[in-house]
C-alpha cells in the first residue's frame, strides 16, 4: 500500500468541488458588487478595468460587464484627448483589450459578447494589424472549423483588410478539402461565388463555374452520403437563381388597378418602389395599398384606387419604378378585354425552375445517374432521394414532374420526422407546375382557359396566390387546405363553397376586392365558422 497515491472517494470529490464552486461564487459576487459600486460613483479608472478583467475571465458572457468596460475605455480615451497625450497612449489602451478577449475566448470560443467586443475595439483603435487578425481567425478555425462566430469575425476582418474574394474562395476550398463536412466553409463559399462568377442576365452563377461546383460537391457528397453539408450546398447550387422583381400580371377595372409582383416589395407612398399607369392622357391621383390586410408592407399583391374611372385606350401599361432613382424596373402592357365594362388585363408567362445551359445539363444528367446508382446501394438515403428529385426538376420540371413527386412521397416515409416539410415542398411544386401549364394556354376572353384547375391535387397549403389575379376562377375543391390559408384567400378573393355536384352552397360575406372566384369544398365552410 506504501507509495500509492491516495484517491478521494466519489463523495469526497463531489464535496470538494462543491466547496470550490461556492467559494468562486462568493468571490464573483464580491467583484460584481465592487464593479457596480465603482461605476455608480463614476470611478472609471484602471482599478475598475482590472476588476472587469477578473470577472470576464471567469465568465465572458456577461454582456453588461463588456459594456461597462467600453464605457471606461471611452472615458480614458476622452481624457487622453483632453490632456493632448500622444496617440500611442490611446493605442495602448485599445491594444490591452486584445489579449483579454483572447483569454476569454479560450474559456468560451463561442462567446457572442467577446467576439462583439473585439470587433468594437478594432473598429475604434487608431491602428490595426489586420493581417494579424486574419492569422488569428485561421488559428481558431484550425481549433474548431465549425465555429460560426469565428467565420462571422473573419468576414468582418476580410472587409476591413480589403482581402479579395478570390483569396477567400481559395481559403474556403482549402477548408473543404480538409473536411468535406465543414458546413461553414460551404456556406462561406456560397457568399463568395456570386461576387466572382455571377451571370447577371440569368441571375445565377455562370455555367462554367456552376459545372465545376457541381463536380466538387458530387465528390464530397459521395464520400459520405449521410453527411448533410455537401447536399445542402448542392441544393443551393440548383436553386441559386435570384427571382427578378417583375410585374407578373395586372387587372384594370374602372377605377381600380390590381398589380401582382413576382416577389415581395413595398409600393406604398413611402416605399422603395412606385407603381404607375402610363399611356393615359390625364394625370389621375392614385393611392396604393397591399391587398393582404396586415402590418407587413412587403407584399406581392397591390391595389391602386384612382380618383375616377380610367377610360380604356390603346397603349395603356403599368410601370414599376425605384422610388429613389426613378429607374424603370419593369413594364407590363395592358390589353383591353372587356371595353363595355372597362376591363384591361396584362400578364407574362412564368417558369419557376431555373434554365441551365448545355454544360450544366450534361453534368446534371451525370449526377442523376450517380444518384440512381447510389440509391441501388442505399435505397433509403434521404439526401440522395431529395437531391435526385431536385436534379430531375432542374433538368425538366415538366417531364419529370410525377417522378419527382414520387420521390418526395418516398422521402416522407423514410424521414417521417420532417414529413411536413416534404408535404410543403410538394404543394409548391404542384402549384408551380399547374400555373406554368395554365399560363401557356391562358386566354382572358375564353372562360375555359381562364380557369386555374387545382382540383384533387392533395394540397394542404396554397402558394403563389398573386398568380390567381387574372383567373376568372381558381378551383381548389378536393384538397385539404388548413383554415389559415382559406382565411388569407377570403381576405383577397371571393371564396364560394360548393358541394360535390358543383351546386352553390354559400360564400364569404366580406370578400376581397379581386374579382377572381375561388371554389372550395362546402365542408370547408364549417371549418371557418
Amino acid at each position: 500500500m506504501h507509495g500509492r497515491i491516495k484517491t478521494r472517494s466519489t463523495e469526497e470529490e463531489a464535496a470538494r468541488k462543491l466547496k470550490e464552486r461556492q467559494a468562486k461564487v462568493v468571490a464573483y459576487k464580491q467583484i460584481s458588487s465592487q464593479i457596480f459600486e465603482m461605476r455608480e460613483k463614476k470611478q472609471l479608472n484602471g482599478v475598475l478595468m482590472n476588476l472587469l478583467a477578473q470577472a470576464l475571465s471567469a465568465n465572458p458572457d456577461i454582456y453588461t460587464f463588456w459594456n461597462i468596460r467600453k464605457e471606461v475605455l471611452q472615458y480614458l480615451v476622452a481624457q487622453n484627448e483632453l490632456d493632448q497625450v500622444d496617440i500611442s497612449e490611446t493605442q495602448t489602451l485599445y491594444d490591452a483589450e486584445l489579449p483579454l478577449t483572447e483569454n476569454c475566448l479560450r474559456v468560451n470560443p463561442k462567446s457572442y459578447s467577446t467576439w462583439h467586443h473585439r470587433c468594437w475595439v478594432l473598429s475604434n483603435a487608431p491602428n490595426v494589424n489586420w493581417d494579424n487578425e486574419l492569422q488569428i481567425c485561421t488559428k481558431y478555425l484550425k481549433m474548431d472549423e465549425r465555429n460560426f462566430h469565428c467565420w462571422d469575425y473573419r468576414r468582418f476582418v476580410v472587409y476591413k483588410a480589403h482581402t479579395t474574394a478570390k483569396d477567400e474562395l481559395a481559403f474556403s476550398t482549402k477548408k473543404i478539402h480538409e473536411n468535406f463536412s465543414n458546413y461553414s466553409a460551404w456556406h462561406y463559399r456560397s457568399k463568395l461565388l456570386p461576387l466572382l462568377y455571377a451571370d447577371r442576365t440569368e441571375n445565377r452563377l455562370c455555367d462554367s463555374k456552376l459545372q465545376e461546383e457541381l463536380e466538387l460537391v458530387l465528390n464530397a457528397a459521395f464520400t459520405d452520403p449521410s453527411d448533410s453539408s455537401a447536399w445542402f450546398y448542392q441544393r443551393w447550387l440548383l436553386g441559386k437563381q435570384e427571382v427578378s422583381l417583375e410585374i407578373v400580371s395586372a387587372v384594370l377595372y374602372q377605377n381600380t388597378l390590381h398589380v401582382a409582383l413576382s416577389k415581395h416589395a413595398n409600393c406604398t407612398s413611402n416605399g422603395e418602389y412606385t407603381i404607375r399607369l402610363i399611356g393615359y392622357n390625364e394625370d389621375v391621383e392614385c393611392e396604393w395599398n397591399p391587398m393582404l390586410s396586415s402590418n407587413r408592407l412587403l407584399q406581392t399583391l397591390w391595389q391602386g384606387i384612382f380618383a375616377k374611372d380610367i377610360k380604356l385606350i390603346p397603349g395603356l401599361a403599368i410601370e414599376l419604378l425605384s422610388s429613389t432613382t426613378h429607374e424603370i424596373i419593369c413594364r407590363q402592357d395592358l390589353k383591353i378585354v372587356d371595353p363595355s365594362h372597362g376591363r384591361c388585363i396584362g400578364f407574362k408567362k412564368i417558369h419557376f425552375s431555373p434554365k441551365f445551359g448545355d454544360r450544366v445539363r450534361t453534368e446534371l444528367a451525370t449526377q442523376m445517374e450517380a444518384c440512381k446508382s447510389l440509391l441501388e446501394l442505399e435505397p433509403d438515403s434521404k439526401w440522395t432521394l431529395l437531391t435526385l428529385a431536385l436534379i430531375l426538376r432542374a433538368l425538366d420540371s415538366k417531364k419529370y414532374h410525377e417522378e419527382s413527386l414520387g420521390l418526395l412521397e418516398k422521402i416522407r416515409k423514410v424521414d417521417h420526422m420532417r414529413k411536413g416539410y416534404y408535404s410543403d415542398l410538394r404543394n409548391r411544386w404542384v402549384i408551380e407546375q399547374a400555373i406554368e401549364e395554365w399560363l401557356e394556354q391562358y386566354n382572358p376572353t375564353d372562360e375555359k382557359r381562364n380557369t386555374l384547375d387545382l382540383r384533387n391535387k392533395n394540397l394542404t397549403a396554397v402558394y403563389h396566390k398573386q398568380y390567381f389575379l387574372i383567373a376568372n376562377c381558381v378551383d381548389l375543391r378536393g384538397n385539404n387546405l388548413c383554415p389559415k390559408f382559406l382565411e388569407k384567400l377570403q381576405s383577397m378573393f371571393k371564396v364560394i363553397f360548393v358541394d360535390k355536384d358543383d351546386s352553390y352552397v354559400s360564400e364569404n360575406e366580406d370578400f376581397g376586392s379581386i374579382d377572381s372566384i375561388i371554389k372550395v369544398d362546402s365542408s370547408s365552410d364549417n371549418i371557418l365558422t
